[in-house]
């Protein structure tokens, strides 16, 4: 993984669109292409999301730097809070869950959702949108706590 001295991007990092605190399916994954054009040009990079989509090419100037190559753990977990569902608050039973987790890196958390079984990057601080079930409803969740 070698670092380009123009950007402070490499393949196999962790990227995501500004600002990380307020994330949402597609805005973030794993590097696949940095893009360096002549000198003094801003340099691009693609990211592959965790549904195996690519982003479409993007100022580097856009992309925060999310962490170091992943890490796989083994039976790890993440407390989820649901913050809301469809802009209805949920019940305090339903508001936090554990989500099995498959990678790691710098507080990020490649979990699965327990409705539709996707994976998901969440960001260590902040809220994260999905859509989840036939009916594609709207939820946010903030990872609280990661148990490695």
């Amino acid at each position: 993984m070698t670092t380009n001295q123009f950007t402070k991007f490499a393949v196999g990092d962790l990227v995501y669109r500004h600002p990380s605190t307020r994330q949402r399916e597609g805005n973030a994954g794993i590097v696949v292409r940095v893009i360096v054009g002549q000198e003094g040009d801003e340099p691009h990079v693609v990211f592959q999301c965790a549904d195996g989509s690519s982003s479409s090419i993007l100022d580097c100037s856009k992309v925060g730097y999310g962490g170091k190559p992943l890490r796989t753990v083994n039976q790890a977990l993440a407390i989820v809070k649901v913050l809301s569902d469809a802009g209805e608050l949920v019940t305090a039973d339903d508001e936090h869950q554990e989500w099995p987790v498959e990678q790691k890196t710098d507080g990020w958390a490649l979990a699965c959702d327990p409705w539709d079984r996707r994976l998901h990057w969440l960001p260590p601080r902040g809220e994260y949108r999905l859509r989840v079930g036939e009916d594609n409803r709207s939820l946010v969740v903030t990872m609280q706590s990661l148990l490695l």
